[in-house]
C-alpha cells in the first residue's frame, strides 16, 4: 500500500499539457449551474436522485413529517411535486428514486411501499395495488431493473440488524419465483448491511455492503446472488465475496464492466481513506488494477457513488476535505488499470464549490458528456438539504488534428465560463488560413469571428468580444481550415 501512496503522490505532481478534459458547472442549469432543493436526503447512504429518459432530473426525500418528491427540467426548471397521499401524516421518507426506461419512476415510501408515478409525477394506478407494492419492512435504498422488466431492491429491515432483497415484477406484483415470495433475507445469523444493487448482462445480481462476524473485522461485501434469489457458489467464497481492505470497510458504490469485470467503491480505516477495488468474475481481485486490485484514495474518506465511462475510464464521487475540516464532494477519474487520470480536470480531480456536505452523494451521467449530482447540504437549519448540480465534461483544453500544421502545443480557451471577452491561444508550426466562429450546439452560427484569415507561424492570441446578449448557455468555438472543423472547443456564458 505504501507504493500505491508514493504513485498518487507522484501523480499528482505531473500534469500532461497535450490534452485535458475540462470540468465545468453547466450554466445553463438553473442560472448558475447548481439550485437547493426544499427536501432532505432520505437515508444516509442511499440513491435518491435519478434522471428521466426526457433529461427532468427526480430527486426524492422528505421535509419534516412528510415524504416528498420534486421534479425539475433538464434546465433546473421546477416542473413537478408529489406530495403525501391525503390523509397519511407520516410516510416515511423516499430513499431511493429509479427512473424506467418509459419515462416513469420508481420510489419508496420508507418501509412499506414502492409506488411508481407518471413522468409528471402523478401515481401510476397501473403498477401493484393502487400503484403501490408492499415492502415487508425493507427499507430499499437502491434498485436494479432486470431487461425483462422484473424489480429488485436492496435495504436494510426494519427493526434488526440485516438487510434483504425484494423481487417484484413489472406490474408490481411481487416474483413468486424468487425464493417463493418475492423477498429474502441474508445472513440471518450475523449482521450485514446493503448500500447497492446492480445486475451481471447475465441477470444475476451483485449486491454490496458489509457483513459482521463475531470476533472479526468487520469487512466490505459483495455478494451474487441467482434470479431466484439464491447465492451464488461459484462467486467468491459460497456467493460472497469479504474484503477487509485495510481493516473495516465498507461498500457503497457498484459498477459492471463490460468484460464482466466488477468494480466496488467505499472505504476502509485505518486510515480512514475511500478506496475502490476491482474484482474477476469469479470474486478474486484484479492484479491488473491499482495495487493488488485496489486503489486506495487518501484524498477523500468514501466512495459514495461510480460510473464507468464508455472509453473504459471510472469516474468517482467522492466525499473528502476540501479544505481544513470542511466536507466536500470530489469527482475523480481514473484510467482502466486504476491510475489517476491526469487529463481529468486538474490533475484527475474535479471539487464541487458546495460545501460542507454529507452522505448521501449521488452522481447519474446524462449522455456523452453531462454529470448531474446530488449531494447533502449541511445547513443551520431544521433539516438538511439536497443540492442538486450540472457538470459539463468536455475536452476544451487541447491540441487540432495531428495531421494539420498546428503544433502539440496547448489550444487554450480562457476563462471559462466567459463573461465579456474570450481568449484563444493556440501555436502553429507553418502560416494557415482559418475560419474562428461561434456556434450554438445545433451548429447555428452565432458570430464569425475570421474567415479566410492568414495567421503566421507561431503563438497566436486572439481576443473575442461576447455579446451581452447573448443568453447565459452553453456554446461552441470552432476552429476550420480547407473546408474542415479542425477544432470545436465548447464554451459556457455565465
Amino acid at each position: 500500500m505504501n507504493r500505491l501512496y508514493l504513485l498518487f503522490a507522484a501523480l499528482l505532481g505531473f500534469i500532461p499539457h497535450s490534452i485535458a478534459q475540462v470540468v465545468t458547472l453547466d450554466y445553463s442549469f438553473s442560472e448558475d449551474g447548481s439550485l437547493m432543493t426544499d427536501i432532505s436526503s432520505g437515508a444516509m447512504y442511499s440513491y435518491s436522485m435519478d434522471v428521466l429518459p426526457n433529461g427532468n432530473i427526480v430527486v426524492g426525500g422528505h421535509q419534516p413529517l412528510t415524504l416528498k418528491v420534486n421534479i425539475y427540467s433538464s434546465n433546473g426548471d421546477s416542473i413537478g411535486t408529489n406530495e403525501p397521499i391525503p390523509g397519511n401524516v407520516w410516510m416515511g421518507v423516499a430513499s431511493v428514486v429509479k427512473a424506467l426506461p418509459d419515462g416513469k419512476f420508481l420510489c419508496n415510501h420508507g418501509y412499506s411501499k414502492l409506488c411508481r408515478y407518471l413522468p409528471d409525477g402523478t401515481l401510476d394506478t397501473t403498477f401493484g395495488t393502487n400503484a403501490c407494492a408492499p415492502l415487508h419492512g425493507v427499507e430499499i435504498v437502491d434498485i436494479a431493473i432486470s431487461s425483462n422488466g422484473t424489480i429488485y431492491g436492496a435495504g436494510r429491515m426494519e427493526g434488526s440488524d440485516s438487510s434483504a432483497v425484494v423481487a417484484f415484477l413489472e406490474n408490481g406484483v411481487p416474483d413468486s419465483s424468487f425464493s417463493g415470495t418475492g423477498i429474502l433475507r441474508y445472513l440471518e445469523s450475523g449482521i450485514e448491511f446493503f448500500y447497492c444493487i446492480e445486475l451481471q448482462s447475465d441477470g444475476r445480481l451483485l449486491v454490496s455492503g458489509f457483513s459482521f462476524f463475531e470476533h472479526k473485522v468487520r469487512p466490505a461485501s459483495l455478494l451474487r446472488i441467482y434470479p431466484n434469489g439464491q447465492l451464488d457458489s461459484t462467486f467468491g467464497v459460497n456467493g460472497r465475496v469479504l474484503d477487509s481492505f485495510t481493516g473495516i470497510s465498507e461498500g457503497y458504490a457498484l459498477g459492471v464492466q463490460p468484460d464482466q469485470k466488477i468494480v466496488m467503491g467505499g472505504y476502509t480505516l485505518p486510515p480512514y481513506m475511500a478506496s475502490v477495488a476491482r474484482y474477476l468474475p469469479n470474486g478474486e481481485r484484479d492484479p491488473a488494477f491499482g495495487d493488488n486490485g485496489v486503489v486506495y484514495l487518501p484524498i477523500g474518506s468514501e466512495v459514495l457513488d461510480l460510473t464507468i465511462r464508455p472509453d473504459g475510464k471510472l469516474l468517482l464521487l467522492i466525499l473528502g476535505a476540501v479544505q481544513s475540516n470542511i466536507s466536500g464532494a470530489i469527482m475523480v477519474q481514473l484510467n482502466p488499470d486504476g491510475s489517476i487520470d491526469q487529463t481529468f480536470g486538474t490533475g484527475g480531480f474535479f471539487y464541487s464549490t458546495i460545501t460542507p456536505v454529507q452522505a448521501p452523494c449521488t452522481m447519474v451521467e446524462v449522455g456523452s458528456n453531462k454529470i448531474v449530482t446530488a449531494t447533502t447540504s449541511r445547513l443551520p437549519s431544521f433539516y438538511d438539504k439536497l443540492n442538486i448540480q450540472q457538470f459539463i465534461l468536455d475536452f476544451n483544453v487541447g491540441v487540432l488534428q495531428p495531421n494539420t500544421s498546428l503544433d502539440e502545443a496547448q489550444v487554450l480557451l480562457y476563462p471559462n465560463p466567459v463573461s465579456q471577452h474570450i481568449q484563444l491561444q493556440f501555436e502553429l508550426q507553418n502560416p494557415e488560413t482559418l475560419d474562428i466562429e461561434l456556434m450554438d450546439l445545433s451548429g447555428k452560427t452565432l458570430q464569425t469571428v475570421h474567415q479566410r484569415q492568414l495567421f503566421e507561424a507561431g503563438k497566436q492570441e486572439v481576443s473575442i468580444p461576447v455579446s451581452d446578449a447573448l443568453p447565459a448557455g452553453t456554446y461552441l468555438l470552432n476552429i476550420s481550415g480547407q473546408g474542415k472543423v479542425l477544432r470545436s472547443v465548447r464554451w459556457v456564458k455565465g
